[in-house]
């Protein structure tokens, strides 16, 4: 079934704020291994530190990672992974674990791009029915109907007004493998076609 609109690449992070936090983080990881900044001291002294902020670095780039799990609605156990045996370990892991975080951010926001632009991937018999239910407005909630596809609200169990768009269309999808497409007026009576195109 062809889209309603062409696709376009994944999603890139832009998010400066993150980026510098990375950076802080592995900044205070290397000062520390190097003794440079207020880590200054003799290398007796420094060998009987813990490391707090290399293991600090490595606790927050798997904090990150999990918020990126979480921001696609998957499950996340905390702690993750395994606790660093020595300072070496400690900032092996964070760079690890930094690559870990990146992955996982660009992931979620690829995730969203894909969740929110119904435009690269709508077929357009959805756009029409769409279209035709509601001006395909994706916050519709008429009290019985909800959704861009005017979905009967019992129906979609998990509605909140802010459901994105791709889960809008495998709730209505799931509807239309069960009761076949008939059960949209719009489809039902033909008006979808005047938004085909």
């Amino acid at each position: 079934m062809e889209a309603f609109g062409s696709g376009g690449a994944g999603a890139q992070t832009s998010d400066t704020a993150y980026l510098a936090s990375t950076r802080s983080a592995d900044s205070a990881v290397s000062d520390q291994n190097t003794g440079r900044g207020p880590y200054k001291s003799s290398p007796a002294a420094r060998s009987r530190v813990r490391c707090p902020d290399a293991r600090k670095g490595l606790a927050w780039y798997r904090a990150r990672y999990n918020e990126s799990l979480e921001g696609r609605g998957l499950d996340t156990t905390w702690p993750v992974g395994r606790k660093p045996l020595s300072c070496a370990d400690a900032k092996q892991l964070a760079k690890v674990w930094r690559q870990k975080a990146q992955a996982a951010r660009i992931n979620l926001e690829r995730w969203r791009a894909d969740e929110t632009h119904w435009e690269r991937w709508l077929p357009k018999l959805w756009y029409a029915i769409g279209m035709c239910e509601t001006a395909l407005d994706w916050h519709f909630d008429s009290g019985t109907y909800v959704s861009a596809f005017g979905i009967i609200r019992s129906a979609f169990p998990t509605w909140n007004g802010n459901n994105t768009p791709r889960e809008q269309y495998r709730v209505a999808l799931g509807i239309a493998n069960r009761y076949g497409l008939g059960a949209w007026g719009c489809y039902s009576h033909g008006g979808y076609r005047y938004h085909m195109g």
